[in-house]
């Protein structure tokens, strides 16, 4: 599968070892935290709205400021 997003995002691991669809949500999570809206686009466009939210409700360790922003994309 091709990358999809920059590897800033991604410095502390294997950048060619993730894997997309096993890690999906470990790569929300980073994406959230340290990506950009055009990287938040791509991960909807990657997963779906239906998973995106899935793996969100599935993280209780983002920062007060990150879960106030995800409520942002909450229907």
């Amino acid at each position: 599968m091709a990358k999809h997003f920059d590897k800033s995002i991604f410095w502390d691991i294997e950048y060619d070892q993730l894997d997309y669809q096993q890690n999906s949500r470990f790569v929300v999570q980073r994406v959230f935290e340290r990506g950009t809206l055009d990287h938040i686009s791509e991960l909807y466009a990657l997963y779906g709205e239906a998973r995106v939210q899935k793996e969100l409700a599935g993280i209780d360790t983002f920062h007060t400021y990150i879960r106030n922003f995800v409520k942002l994309f909450e229907e």
